[in-house]
């Protein structure tokens, strides 16, 4: 019987999942339990939205699902990064996983290579500490989609306010000292 496990077995359980997906989906032969279709990516991905917003229940992510399906265990929220090729395999099947790992990779050198030139127009410590910031996050993508994605929405909602204060403040301290200097 699957039940839910004690915090000591649950640290247990980390050190597991935090083992190579590659393990776990290979060696228990698990590519027939997830036949998932493109429809289900995308719910999948849009699940730690609308569950943060309480529109709906959380789907369980990817790695805690394989977690489950290989070793028995609900482990609660605990499980191997599900990696691109990995989900590209559940999710496009063999011919699109390709497709699916080489958009990965695009997006990512795309978005850290853009972001960059716009913080470079402009240097600024928030604006530099916000390249270094997203940069590192948008690594998330090719390692766990559902994590890079519970990552972005926490931020656009949480730290976007922050980080505009800090702006209008940085802003405002700098027209006050242009004006003591005159």
């Amino acid at each position: 019987k699957v039940g839910y496990i004690s915090v000591f077995e649950s640290l247990i359980v980390r050190f597991i999942g935090s083992g190579d997906a590659f393990y776990y989906f290979y060696v228990y032969d698990l590519k027939e339990v997830f036949e998932y279709s493109p429809i289900q990516y995308l719910s999948d991905n849009i699940s730690p939205l609308l569950s943060l917003l309480r529109l709906s229940e959380y789907n369980t992510a990817l790695g805690e699902r394989i977690i489950t399906e290989s070793i028995g265990l609900v482990t609660g929220g605990f499980g191997v990064n599900a990696q691109y090729p990995i989900v590209g395999l559940i999710y496009f099947g063999f011919g699109g996983f390709w497709a699916y790992s080489l958009i990965i990779g695009y997006i990512v050198s795309l978005f850290r290579t853009k972001l960059l030139e716009l913080v470079l127009k402009k240097p600024h410590q928030l604006n530099l500490l916000f390249y270094i910031i997203c940069a590192y996050e948008v690594l998330k993508l090719p390692v766990d989609p559902s994590l890079f994605w519970e990552w972005l929405y926490s931020t656009i909602i949480l730290a976007t306010p922050v980080f505009l204060y800090a702006q209008l403040v940085s802003q405002s301290q700098l027209k006050y000292s242009k004006q003591a200097h005159k």
